[in-house]
């Protein structure tokens, strides 16, 4: 039933595009961008090609459970029992599987699937690692135009914003880690001090958005007033009408700039004709919270589900 099996994420990723763009060429999920694969996967990478779909799994750090990131095609539910059957097979461990949506959930659960326990979490942090908490899917011609009542408490932060700073937002042809480097690094530095994180899980998890590649969207910003580096975003396509925003770096000195990016990665995604832009899930309560004050057209929850030796009975 396997056709094709690989350790090379560059092998797969032109074979996932081509099932996303033939069966989930609609769709705002955030696991259609490469960009999430691509972060997912950075510690260990397989994929199997079947008939009909190809699925993408990783190694989970430290435990080595296998954990299934990614499924696009036909039939996905029936296509990731039978790879996660052969993880289990191979490993003896539990398989997780993540990004489940509700239809896929019920065919899954169907297929010998199951649901967490209620002591069972991706880490002490977060129950569903980034699907603990919806992902955010934002209107972009709303958050570009800014116009009526919703959107009130947008407009006047964007307008503070302004008149203390004035930002450039240049489009990179190129980009590597000379570039990037020196607020890489300030950002790690004072995302460790404010929430304890790893230095080195915070540069694993984005030194490899900080290269040119075809299928990656890089951004700069910059203060116009002295030419200096500030930010940077990336992006890459989740469909033809949404964007999937991969990664923020910001300098914290600039009071409120995270938000006024969050509005310059709408304008961004509707400037390159996309109708929406999914800014990903969150971890815990205050990521989705400030997330929401970005006024979200619709939210898609995922959870995570385990195949099991409970599962082969």
């Amino acid at each position: 039933m396997t056709e094709t099996k690989g350790k090379n994420v560059d092998d797969a990723l032109p074979i996932f595009r081509d099932f996303a763009n033939k069966f989930h060429n609609n769709s705002c999920d955030f696991e259609f961008c490469n960009g999430y694969t691509l972060q997912a996967t950075r510690n260990y990478f397989d994929f199997r090609k079947l008939e009909d779909g190809i699925v993408i799994f990783t190694k989970k750090l430290g435990v080595d459970n296998f954990v299934v990131v990614a499924c696009a095609g036909d039939n996905r539910a029936k296509n990731i029992s039978t790879v996660t059957k052969e993880c289990f097979e191979n490993s003896g461990k539990p398989v997780f599987i993540k990004n489940v949506g509700m239809e896929l959930e019920q065919e899954l659960l169907k297929l010998g699937c199951r649901h967490y326990r209620v002591d069972e979490w991706w880490n002490n942090q977060s129950k569903y690692d980034d699907n603990s908490f919806p992902e955010q899917i934002l209107n972009t011609k709303q958050l570009t135009d800014l116009k009526g009542p919703n959107f009130q408490s947008l407009r006047e932060e964007q307008a503070r914003f302004n008149r203390e700073y004035s930002i450039e937002v240049r489009r990179w042809e190129v980009c590597n880690l000379e570039i990037v480097g020196e607020i890489l690094k300030k950002w790690i530095d004072n995302m460790h001090l404010r929430n304890d994180w790893s230095k080195e899980d915070l540069r694993a998890s984005h030194e490899m958005f900080c290269n040119s590649r075809s299928d990656l969207i890089h951004f700069g910003i910059y203060d116009s007033k002295n030419n200096k580096l500030i930010g940077f975003l990336v992006f890459s396509e989740i469909s033809q009408k949404c964007l999937g925003c991969n990664v923020l770096v910001n300098d914290f000195e600039y009071r409120n700039l995270y938000r006024a990016l969050m509005l310059e990665c709408a304008r961004i995604a509707n400037s390159l004709g996309y109708q929406y832009l999914n800014i990903q899930g969150s971890e815990d309560a205050n990521q989705y919270l400030s997330k929401r004050r970005l006024k979200a057209e619709f939210e898609i929850p995922k959870e995570h589900l385990i195949f099991d030796k409970n599962s082969c009975l």
